[in-house]
């Protein structure tokens, strides 16, 4: 059905009230509930965009956990939603793909 959807939650750049760009935090719900829920609905990739080199470093950190680490074998349902997720610095990154 949606074998050729992609969809991008962006965290950079974000504008604020008072017109300024910002960078807005990654939340667990940002990682694996969304890349559930995409899964579901067969959603090809699911692209979360930071340009926070912090923030992507935990994500990554959770991403190794549940795709190479114990957090696959204890639940692979988990591992399968999130071999669509992909961690991008920039809208432009996700375009380019």
């Amino acid at each position: 059905m949606f074998d050729k959807l992609y969809v991008a939650l962006i965290h950079y750049p974000i504008l604020k009230k008072d017109g300024s760009i910002v960078s807005t935090a990654v939340t667990n719900f940002d990682v694996h509930d969304i890349s559930r829920t995409c899964k579901t609905y067969n959603v090809k990739n699911y692209f979360l965009v930071t340009n926070l080199p912090a923030q992507r470093k935990i994500v990554e950190k959770v991403l190794d956990y549940w795709l190479n680490g114990y957090g696959g074998e204890f639940n692979p349902n988990r591992k399968e939603a999130l071999e669509i997720f992909k961690i991008k610095n920039y809208l432009e990154d996700v375009i380019e793909e």
